[in-house]
Formats: structure tokens, sequence, C-alpha cells
């Protein structure tokens, strides 16, 4: 709120990655919740975590493909992450949350992505939301998080992302 009050003609976005995707969604959630008038317009995420519980049977069937990310360890690191708070407060998974009202977001994912079936729940969740506008780019075989590691494939969604908090 102290950043809003130091500069309350500046447009805020926020972008997250990963864990960092999740953290992102909560925080515009929390904004919403806590009635904060200059709340970000626009929200990017790349390969977000949305579900800590990793419940998504999908997950299974994708697992093999991401040579990032394995069930078991993201499982251990949701428990320390969430602490005392359940894995479906969506203080730690934000697809439990309300996703009305949170303006636009851009979310990239690729289909090896241990996280895509989550973003996937995301798209159909917004999809009857009000006042929350998502726009999609599912990557055929890219990896959890390949946005950001200098690959050329991730060059034409990065013009996207500026483009996207340009307009």
């Amino acid at each position: 709120k102290e950043i809003v009050m130091l500069y309350p003609d500046d447009h805020f976005y926020l972008f997250g990655d990963s864990a960092g995707g999740g953290l992102a969604l909560s925080l515009a959630q929390q904004l919403r919740d806590q009635n904060v008038l200059h709340r970000p317009q626009k929200i990017v995420l790349a390969s977000p975590w949305l579900d800590l519980t990793l419940s998504n049977p999908d997950i299974e069937k994708i697992q093999g493909n991401d040579v990032l990310l394995e069930r078991e360890l993201l499982a251990k690191a949701a428990k320390n992450y969430a602490g005392d708070f359940s894995l479906k407060d969506p203080r730690v998974s934000p697809l439990y949350g309300n996703l009305d009202d949170l303006k636009e977001i851009f979310t990239v994912v690729g289909t090896d992505d241990i996280l895509f079936p989550d973003v996937l729940r995301l798209e159909k969740r917004i999809e009857k939301t009000e006042g929350t506008k998502l726009h999609l780019e599912v990557v055929e075989g890219m990896m959890h998080d390949f946005l950001v590691y200098p690959l050329k494939e991730s060059k034409s969604y990065l013009k996207q992302i500026g483009d996207f908090y340009q307009k």
C-alpha cells in the first residue's frame, strides 16, 4: 500500500513465474479483498504454481515430460511453504480463491509443464468470473518455466508480455 501512496499516478503490474506466479495471483486477490484502490491492472503468470495440493489427476500424465519438476519434491516444498496454512487456503493456492475482478491476466505455460493441468483449471474458472480476463498462451512441448531461459522459443512470448504491459 505504501508504494501506491508514494506514486499515486503510476500504474502497477505484477509478474511471477512458477511459485512466484502463485504468489502474484494470491497478492492480487488479497489486494482486491482489502479494497486497495490502485491495484495492479495487469498480471503476467509464467508457469504458475496455482494449487499446492497437486491433486489434479492430469499431473500424473505429464510428470514424466517435465525435465525440471517432480511431484514428490513439489509436495515436500508445498508443505514447507504452507506451514500452518491448509494447502487449499487461497493465500497458498490461489486457484481455490475468488478470481473475480482481477483485471487482465496473461499466462504462458508449456504442455510438458507439470503445472500445466492447473493452468487449464484456472482458464475454466476464469471463464465463469466477472471482471477478469485471461489471455493464455499454451506452448507445445515446452517444459516448466521455459520462458525464463535464453531459448529461441522464449523470445516471441517475452515480446508478447512486453506488448501486454504496453497496451
